[in-house]
């Protein structure tokens, strides 16, 4: 167990960007699904599909920063 936490503290360190933004996926991911379960009637469907879009767009920043940052560090590596 302590391991893996360690692994993920070096992951951290290395790309906290990437890092912070898979965290708020994360989140964002669990927040609509508690809403699509529990709250389906209270909430509207263009607002629902406004989150879905936001999720989708922390999702690709959140890719796009975990690739640059395995480019930089594969470069350093060299």
């Amino acid at each position: 167990m302590s391991g893996i936490i360690g692994k993920l503290f070096h992951r951290a360190s290395m790309c906290p960007v990437a890092c912070s933004l898979k965290f708020v996926f994360l989140i964002c991911s669990l927040s609509t699904l508690y809403i699509a379960i529990y709250h389906r009637v209270d909430v509207a469907p263009y607002l629902y599909a406004v989150l879905i879009g936001l999720i989708g767009l922390v999702a690709s920043f959140a890719l796009a920063s975990h690739w640059n940052c395995q480019l930089r560090n594969s470069r350093d590596n060299d």
